[in-house]
């Protein structure tokens, strides 16, 4: 479940019938490189949560929500956010073993 990007209205929806972001940033160098879970979601940091549902934080971090119901950070939006906010800490959450 990666979502599906939409250049032309800048729209990024995570997932079928789902609520969607605007204004997306630009893909960039970074976007490339590093993977970007809306320009180039890298699948091989995904892992067994691949199909966990999206779920947006208030304070700008992303997280998939297992099937208990907890929030686990998605690995291309905790890596990007390393570089760019690291005072975020992207990867801290209140786990419940599901992401490991």
């Amino acid at each position: 479940m990666t979502g599906t990007f939409n250049a032309a209205e800048n729209t990024w929806t995570p997932h079928e019938g789902g609520w969607r972001y605007s204004s997306v940033h630009p893909e960039n160098d970074s976007c490339r490189k590093d993977g970007c879970m809306v320009h180039n979601p890298d699948a091989d940091w995904i892992g067994n949560i691949e199909n966990w549902p999206y779920s947006p934080r208030a304070d700008g971090r992303m997280e998939r929500v297992c099937p208990h119901g907890v929030g686990h950070p998605d690995p291309n939006a905790a890596r990007y956010l390393e570089k760019v906010a690291p005072n975020l800490a992207p990867w801290v959450h209140g786990c419940d073993g599901c992401c490991a």
